[in-house]
């Protein structure tokens, strides 16, 4: 009893970060650094969009909430942050 509750315990163990890699998308890393990501702060009165534009459908945000950066984006004279 005891060995088959292991071998499924084991079992169980090495399914999780399967599950966990199926994300492939990273977030940026900070230049130089192999491990630290960048991060965005939303600053008071900040909108997130639904794509880059100020057309696109927005709602606000958080003050001061803290996501990590995917992407950056240079349109019109505006920098964007994918998050």
């Amino acid at each position: 009893m005891l060995r088959t509750l292991t071998v499924g315990a084991i079992a169980c163990i090495f399914h999780f970060p399967v599950l966990a890699q199926d994300n492939t998308e990273r977030p940026l890393l900070m230049p130089g650094k192999r491990t630290l990501y960048q991060r965005a702060l939303a600053n008071p009165g900040s909108r997130l969009y639904a794509k880059p534009s100020l057309d696109a459908a927005a709602q606000p945000l958080i003050p001061f909430t803290v996501f990590y950066a995917y992407g950056r984006k240079e349109l019109n004279d505006s920098k964007w942050v994918r998050v």
